[in-house]
């Protein structure tokens, strides 16, 4: 009789325990279901947003309002979607991840296509990025990319959840709610600003030349062996992933202004030609899609004036704006015919670099 009774009492206490994990588990999935810290269910109409793209760009591709995906780097991040909206007529949302690699954008590319509402396609060609090795999506929050619900108990009870962004966006809420001022490089209210670093970053001519100073006179390393059959056979892959579903759809494809101190750093590594010669691979790759524009803002005579760089690449949110203004005015469109004048504007532009900034640039 002794040992049924505790044969009856180790049962119920294994049936209470299994029970109060299951409502524990069912809790933790329910709050984060309705508070949906990664958008992936619902865009909040409220609540601030961690400004962190690398878990939001899945949820705003299912979630957001758009006819227009922006998809790159950080080349792209400080775009103001008001100004597309305003100037090409365009409803957008931006997709965008720092040191977007070739598998990034598959991933991307992949789900804007499963959801089937864009229209247009605004793409940012990052030319060192077609130089880098395989990408194994480590840094990418992958489970959210597929419709398999079972992953969605990762989002539901995963790590990145419950320890790093869901205790973050609850602190930010609070702190917002209590009347202090959150950087926007930390949560904002817009999905527009997502991934946004314009207002916190620091630009100068004396800051990007010190820091070029320091690092020995040469930063933007790339691998040269095979550089242009690599960078090549990358640029097929990029663009049959791109127009691998879209065919009446506007695609409109830009290489970024990096600095001139990028392009003489590069002249001096010694794959600045290689560069060029992919360029004008990609665009004549293209020469026979009617529904492409192609974009060289890389012969911007604003890459001059390192004032509008925080480092040799990264620039302000005015040459973003300006970029847009010369999409919406056809400026510095290129095709089969001018693309040699526009690598030619380039040398020109670099050569006269060089010569004003001499005296620091052989220090």
């Amino acid at each position: 009789m002794m040992k049924n009774k505790k044969s009856f009492s180790a049962r119920r206490w294994t049936i209470v325990t299994l029970c109060i994990s299951l409502g524990m588990l069912l809790a933790m999935s329910s709050f984060v279901y309705f508070y949906d810290p990664f958008c992936y269910y619902r865009i909040p109409r409220d609540r601030l947003i961690v400004n962190n793209y690398r878990f939001l760009n899945a949820g705003l591709t299912k979630n957001a309002d758009y006819d227009t995906a922006i998809i790159g780097s950080s080349m792209t991040q400080n775009f103001h979607m008001d100004l597309f909206r305003e100037e090409l007529n365009m409803n957008p949302v931006k997709l965008s991840v720092g040191g977007m690699s070739l598998e990034g954008t598959e991933l991307t590319y992949k789900q804007l296509m499963e959801v089937g509402r864009v229209e247009n396609l605004v793409f940012c060609i990052d030319l060192p990025a077609l130089n880098k090795n395989e990408d194994k999506l480590e840094t990418y929050a992958t489970y959210l990319y597929n419709e398999d619900r079972l992953d969605d108990f990762q989002y539901l009870l995963g790590y990145e959840t419950w320890l790093r962004l869901l205790p973050l966006n609850i602190g930010l809420n609070a702190m917002e709610q209590m009347g202090k001022t959150i950087p926007s490089s930390y949560g904002t209210h817009s999905v527009d600003s997502i991934g946004e670093w314009d207002t916190d970053a620091k630009y100068g001519e004396e800051l990007v030349r010190s820091n070029y100073i320091k690092n020995g006179n040469q930063v933007s390393e790339q691998k040269l062996e095979n550089i242009v059959p690599k960078m090549k056979a990358n640029a097929d892959r990029l663009l049959n992933t791109i127009f691998s579903e879209l065919d009446e759809q506007v695609v409109v494809l830009f290489f970024p202004p990096y600095s001139a101190l990028y392009w003489h750093d590069a002249k001096k590594a010694g794959y600045f030609e290689a560069f060029q010669e992919v360029k004008k691979y990609i665009v004549m790759q293209m020469a026979d899609k009617e529904n492409v524009r192609i974009y060289d803002f890389q012969a911007m005579k604003a890459i001059l004036d390192l004032n509008n760089y925080k480092d040799i690449t990264h620039y302000r949110a005015e040459i973003n704006d300006l970029m847009v203004e010369m999409m919406a005015k056809d400026e510095y469109r290129i095709n089969i015919h001018n693309m040699s004048d526009y690598v030619a504007s380039l040398e020109s532009d670099i050569v006269q670099f060089e010569k004003e900034n001499e005296s620091w640039l052989k220090e």
